[in-house]
């Protein structure tokens, strides 16, 4: 038995039943007590991404064409379990399943694809750069950049770097 078994929570599934759109069953998602208990583990080590992976496997091994799949919304809590986690293994199970594109998954992909676009709101760029300060002298810094597409301009802060 995985721990991820506690997504198949029957509240998740009400909750997907009584959510008006992709976003709502997302912030209430967040919410849950199932969702949050994993957010925890895997923040602690105690559970790992490849662990969501074989979940997410067993789950999609119900999948039939033409029928609304029934793991939908235990897939769709699974992804805002991964949230937090900044693996590589976790990020590649939100982008395969954000990049679903199955009318028999109304909320799971859409789910990911809010989840991979919060996630790249929360993270900052880090870029090292080495500045000329005087003509004999050079000094390292790191920029910590918020490159937004949503304005022209560029917020930086710069910390010294011990030589």
């Amino acid at each position: 038995m995985s721990r991820y078994d506690a997504l198949l929570d029957e509240r998740i599934s009400h909750l997907a039943l009584f959510s008006g759109t992709a976003e709502s069953f997302t912030d209430g998602l967040r919410r849950e007590p199932a969702v949050l208990g994993l957010q925890a583990e895997l923040a602690t080590g105690a559970i790992d991404a490849e662990e969501a992976w074989q979940f997410a496997r067993s789950l999609l091994a119900g999948f039939q064409p033409g029928r609304r799949f029934s793991g939908d919304a235990v897939l769709a809590a699974l992804v805002v379990s991964l949230e937090g986690d900044t693996s590589k293994v976790a990020e590649d199970l939100l982008k395969a399943i954000g990049n679903l594109k199955l009318g028999e998954l109304p909320y799971a992909p859409r789910v990911a694809r809010r989840v991979i676009l919060d996630r790249a709101k929360r993270v900052v760029p880090v870029t090292q750069k080495t500045l000329s300060l005087a003509p004999q002298s050079s000094a390292k810094f790191v920029l910590l950049g918020d490159d937004a597409e949503d304005d022209d301009s560029l917020d930086v802060l710069i910390f010294p770097l011990a030589a």
